[in-house]
């Protein structure tokens, strides 16, 4: 069972990070306990923190690769509002959403 790409596929439908645990679960007929057990052995991380990471992966593709405004890629990806995109954004990859796509776009 690849749980990255159940994830993935969850995420890329749905960003409830809150229900994402009972939407995977019911996706892949495998309990939260066995989610988690799998995330730790495939990704080295717990099932809430790869599901975090994997949000923050997609909120980047999405402001690299789209003219999308930065509060609708908050909300598609599961975050609060631009404010919380913003500050976990900063906090995990060292810059503002602002300044990825500026580098995205001088590439």
């Amino acid at each position: 069972m690849d749980i990255l790409a159940s994830i993935d596929l969850f995420l890329r439908s749905d960003c409830d990070a809150a229900g994402a645990a009972a939407a995977v679960s019911q996706q892949t007929g495998l309990s939260a306990a066995r989610l988690n057990e799998l995330s730790k052995e495939q990704a080295g991380l717990p099932f809430q923190s790869l599901v975090q990471q994997r949000r923050l992966h997609l909120a980047q593709e999405l402001i690299c690769q789209t003219p999308l405004p930065f509060s609708d890629i908050a909300l598609r990806c599961g975050f609060y509002d631009h404010s919380h995109l913003c500050r976990t954004l900063s906090r995990h990859v060292g810059c503002s959403p602002s300044r990825l796509r500026q580098g995205a776009a001088a590439r």
